[in-house]
């Protein structure tokens, strides 16, 4: 059976980690500007999402979390393609919130005051219908794929509360993830699976709205010893699956050990 985080676990993250897990939509007071973090699963988002709420030039303006049960898309990791569709279709599941919109979710979330589960003035002062959410300037950061898989694979694992062991993570490798479709349906059940690319592209695949930078230059993402992960089955499959992130990331490929 594949590998997947159901909505169950979902919520349970949530109750673990109310403020770290969700796509941002953010005002910086310096500039004025609207930003949108695009969160990649697995690439740092609980520490850049902290530091994007510690941060008082900061104001966030709408927060996405759990699982769409319409679409089955994991609220969190909204990929830029899906990003309008959300922002333009959502209605905050507190009446008193000024979220105008047509359509209503569960565990859809406007404003912290929702999060929180508390109806503060935070709340009644957010109008997100007077907000132009075109000209928002959309940002994230890519991962090496080869330490990316490792980290999605075991941290599953650990949410599962499941003890992995490498011999299960080749195997995974070799039998699971290559059955997995990786299409713009955008699957909730292995998200933390799909190529980075999918996350930052437009519908011609092409990645032009989305300023990206790679977490290696900014922060210290951990690094795996490869040759204790990886045999050279498994080099092979993810070459091939994640061929796209190495070329339109710039990450370089290893050969087989």
């Amino acid at each position: 059976m594949p590998t997947e985080i159901n909505a169950r676990m979902q919520r349970n993250i949530f109750q673990k980690h109310p403020n770290n897990r969700y796509m941002l939509i953010y005002n910086k007071r310096i500039d004025n500007k609207l930003y949108v973090y695009i969160h990649i699963p697995k690439n740092s988002g609980k520490f850049i999402r902290n530091q994007i709420f510690k941060d008082k030039k900061n104001k966030v303006v709408i927060s996405l979390w759990g699982v769409d049960s319409i679409h089955n898309i994991d609220l969190a990791h909204t990929p830029y393609i899906k990003s309008m569709q959300f922002l333009e279709n959502t209605k905050c599941i507190n009446k008193h919130c000024n979220f105008i919109a047509n359509m209503k979710r569960k565990w859809l979330f406007c404003c912290n005051s929702c999060i929180n589960g508390t109806h503060g003035p935070f709340c009644g002062k957010l109008n997100p219908s007077k907000i132009d959410f075109t000209n928002c300037i959309y940002y994230s950061f890519s991962r090496n794929p080869y330490d990316r898989i490792i980290s999605a694979f075991f941290y599953i694992k650990e949410e599962e509360k499941k003890v992995a062991t490498i011999a299960e993570f080749r195997e995974f490798c070799k039998r699971t993830l290559p059955t997995f479709v990786f299409d713009f349906s955008y699957n909730a059940n292995y998200i933390h699976y799909y190529p980075q690319y999918m996350f930052l592209c437009d519908e011609n695949f092409q990645i032009s709205n989305v300023k990206v930078e790679k977490l290696e230059s900014s922060l210290k993402p951990t690094k795996y010893d490869l040759k204790k992960y990886f045999d050279n089955e498994c080099i092979s499959i993810i070459n091939t699956i994640y061929e796209k992130d190495f070329i339109l990331l710039n990450y370089d490929r290893i050969d087989p050990f």
